[in-house]
């Protein structure tokens, strides 16, 4: 199973929740001590570590990817009052988002004529439809107030590029799948296999034609902090198996690894991957 060992959400000492110590040459280094292929560096409003990060990767041999996080940016409303306008103020909903699909569909129209074929997915919405339990609105809602603007976004990449369309959205959202396929999503990610619902078995059989699951390689919820290292490589084993049966699949984990992960589980997880790689 060939492939490459990334990881793309990342940050140095400008961020908030690093130190001194996490500086682009060693986060670097560190990548390549992993065995790591590409990293991406998204530290918090801020951009200004990528250049020493790249110049570092080079050396390394690692593919580099610049980013950022905006943790503050300038928003309409606050989260609270943004869901309660999707029930109350549907109409400035719409209008909002037919303005932003034309601001995006410009944008692509840029990033397309700059990259072309050299690009071969485009991340181009990261809202969460899902929580752990539930969704933070009904099929027939995303129907009405996302889909039609996801669609004409979606139905324009694919009628002038060669690009696939990544979407991410946490949670339970079996429920809402449909609607995202409706809407002409080609991935889905992170695959939360921990939230409710979210059974790999039933995701591959019921959507695995449909769209690639970018995510669901392993739980870092209960799995990757819990669990021994032998139970790390059968669960890792398990999604691959279930996921990756007839294509449709890239490894990820489920969201971020957090911090209380023991290191030897990380090591685990990434020697199967080689593993596989090499089968």
């Amino acid at each position: 199973m060939p492939g490459f060992l990334c990881d793309l959400h990342i940050h140095s000492c400008l961020s908030p929740c690093g130190d001194e110590e996490m500086t682009p040459y060693n986060l670097v280094n560190m990548a390549k001590v992993m065995g790591l292929d590409i990293l991406a560096l998204t530290d918090h409003n801020s951009s200004l570590n990528c250049p020493a990060a790249a110049r570092a990767a080079e050396e390394a041999g690692i593919a580099f990817v610049p980013g950022m996080g905006l943790k503050n940016p300038k928003g309409i409303r606050n989260v609270a009052e943004w869901y309660m306008s999707t029930a109350m103020r549907r109409d400035y909903v719409q209008t909002v988002f037919e303005k932003q699909t034309d601001i995006a569909i410009a944008n692509y129209q840029r990033l397309w004529d700059t990259v072309g074929e050299k690009v071969d997915v485009v991340f181009t919405c990261g809202t969460d439809f899902g929580t752990q339990d539930s969704q933070f609105c009904s099929l027939d809602t995303f129907r009405e107030l996302w889909l039609p603007h996801y669609k004409r976004m979606n139905d324009w990449i694919h009628q002038h590029t060669t690009w696939k369309v990544f979407k991410h959205t946490c949670g339970a959202i079996l429920p809402i799948l449909p609607g995202l396929v409706e809407a002409g999503f080609d991935i889905i990610n992170p695959v939360q296999i921990n939230a409710k619902d979210m059974d790999p078995v039933v995701l591959k059989k019921e959507y695995g034609s449909q769209v690639t699951f970018w995510g669901g390689g392993i739980d870092t919820q209960r799995i990757l902090p819990n669990a021994t290292p032998e139970e790390v490589r059968s669960h890792v084993l398990q999604e691959c198996e279930i996921l990756g049966k007839d294509g449709g699949f890239i490894f990820n984990a489920v969201h971020n690894i957090q911090a209380n992960a023991p290191v030897g589980n990380v090591v685990a997880m990434i020697e199967t991957l080689r593993e596989l790689r090499n089968q």
